[in-house]
């Protein structure tokens, strides 16, 4: 048989080599495009099995596609079982994608054989090239010019190898270049979605005015209103186009489409429809997980609000229901957090005065005289919170849950009275920080500083006189233990009574500098979400 001028089969040795470069576990498809006999193939399914990824036996890994110039050849190839599906390499053209090139095309035009390889895998896949290294080392055509540019772009792992077909069954004087080359997958990029954002314009100019006018916070909501536009166009333009495609191509003989388009969740339904209602489940709970909000919702209403997503994906993601789900929001908040406020005046006295009267003081509040404020310091028990000796001394090995639950709940209510004000790091990461440095005193936190006793106590120490004044005030006027005309009238309008109350809480002075402030001890409950009344 007449062998091809330059056929020249890969050694075993160095196609075993070309084969350890390879990730098989990226590999289902494989194409040779100048297979000659199938040294390569043969590599490739010896490596394959090696790796654990063949199906069991190394001959049954059959997703090889050949491709084979020489007529001689392919005969050889398909009588090996081999898959032969086109002749000429450079004028093979399929839309079909593989995953792994791995080649020894003839060494007078190497390089365009490669570049067409780079080309087949370009949204993702790996090729191995052996290459005569004159190709790179001397790249003086405009074809070998580009496939320097492009394996340089391209980050190729490029060996020399000299001497290679020495001793190979057809020998020759020539060195060689190994070439690799890995594409990751683009599996962000959509034809569908680059179309919408070429020709995306907001044509809402009321919207936008609407917005600028009601939301403080326009930027990060104005661009989730636009993903989520950009999203569903993209979405629905696929459903109708590919409803369209089923209904006049892509079937059967029976005149059945080849293919269905589902959606995950058949609660929603399918089409159009149940495919924007799981959009809306996903940006609605996006929306919900913003800085501003979960560093302000308490975990009963963060549950309630997840809950809620189902309700929520059947109502449109724009900005004015945007604004009406924030002032829902907000009014809940405001209730759930006066509770827990309330509560936790209870626990910072009462309930945690642990025999002494340390947490609170005393004041003789409107129509009662139960009336109190939290102290600067308070006491609190650190209900399973666990201690370890090391090196002799004791460190905390454990904070108990209920402890670090209740200390999240004080800092939320300061957070939401402090609207935000005070940057910090989150609490868990303070406290695990504190573990690890075996820190129990003065452990410094955005609002307080903690100090845990073995005996079962926490001693935290309000940093800003300010706030817990501000946190008192909160609380003495929702439990009315403060005058109706507290923070309305002058001290000097109030009543004899009124009075009373006022010096035993705070003192004339200090109620004169709470009045000349005013709009920092009593605000609007709508800018701990920093929103602005509509109006009029």
């Amino acid at each position: 048989m007449k062998l091809p001028a330059e056929y020249y089969p890969t050694p075993p040795a160095l196609a075993k080599k070309m084969m350890s470069k390879i990730d098989w576990l990226r590999v289902v498809h494989m194409l040779e495009p100048s297979a000659g006999t199938g040294n390569l193939i043969e590599a490739a399914r010896r490596a394959r099995y090696i790796s654990g990824i063949s199906c069991g036996d190394k001959d049954k890994w059959n997703a090889i596609d050949c491709v084979e110039l020489d007529e001689n050849l392919r005969h050889i190839l398909t009588g090996n079982g081999l898959r032969v599906v086109a002749s000429d390499f450079l004028q093979f053209d399929t839309p079909k994608r593989y995953d792994l090139i791995a080649m020894n095309p003839p060494f007078s035009d190497g390089d365009k054989h490669l570049l067409k390889a780079l080309g087949m895998i370009a949204r993702g896949g790996q090729v191995i090239c052996l290459l005569n290294a004159e190709t790179l080392r001397n790249p003086y055509t405009n074809t070998r010019g580009l496939l320097v540019r492009r394996l340089d772009e391209l980050g190729a792992d490029i060996e020399h190898i000299d001497d290679a077909f020495k001793d190979a069954d057809r020998r020759a004087d020539v060195d060689v270049a190994m070439v690799y080359v890995r594409i990751e997958p683009d599996d962000t990029h959509s034809d569908i979605l680059e179309n919408l954002k070429q020709g995306w314009q907001r044509s809402e100019k009321q919207e936008d005015e609407w917005q600028e006018t009601h939301l403080a916070n326009a930027d990060v909501l104005k661009a989730l209103v636009d993903q989520y536009k950009l999203e569903a166009a993209a979405g629905v333009k696929l459903i109708d186009e590919f409803d369209a495609l089923t209904r006049t191509a892509l079937r059967d003989e029976d005149d059945c489409p080849f293919m269905e388009l589902k959606l995950r969740d058949k609660e929603c339904g399918g089409g159009v429809n149940g495919y924007l209602r799981m959009l809306r489940k996903k940006y609605w709970s996006a929306l919900l997980q913003t800085k501003q909000f979960t560093s302000l919702l308490t975990g009963n209403l963060q549950g309630e609000y997840r809950a809620r997503l189902e309700e929520l994906r059947d109502y449109d993601i724009s900005l004015p229901n945007i604004y009406q789900m924030l002032m829902d929001i907000n009014a809940r908040m405001l209730r759930s957090l006066e509770e827990t406020i309330l509560a936790l005046f209870e626990k910072l006295t009462y309930e945690h005065s642990m025999g002494c009267e340390k947490n609170i003081h005393y004041f003789n509040g409107w129509k009662t005289n139960k009336a109190y404020v939290i102290n600067k310091k308070v006491i609190m028990p650190t209900y399973g919170t666990e201690w370890s000796k090391s090196g002799g001394s004791w460190r905390i090995w454990y904070f108990g849950y209920e402890v670090i639950e209740k200390l999240a709940d004080i800092e939320k209510v300061l957070t939401y009275l402090d609207t935000g004000g005070t940057e910090g790091d989150a609490l868990p990461e303070i406290l695990e920080r504190a573990k690890k440095a075996q820190q129990s005193k003065d452990i410094d936190c955005k609002y307080f500083r903690l100090t845990f006793y073995q005996k079962g106590t926490c001693h935290l120490t309000f940093k800003d006189a300010e706030l817990l004044k501000k946190f008192n005030i909160f609380g003495c006027q929702r439990k009315g233990w403060l005058p109706p005309s507290y923070g309305k009238t002058a001290y000097s309008d109030m009543g004899g009574s009124e009075q009373a109350v006022v010096d035993a809480f705070e003192g004339a002075k200090s109620y004169e500098r709470t009045m000349s402030n005013a709009g920092y001890y009593f605000f609007d409950a709508k800018q701990v979400l920093m929103l602005e009344a509509p109006k009029e």
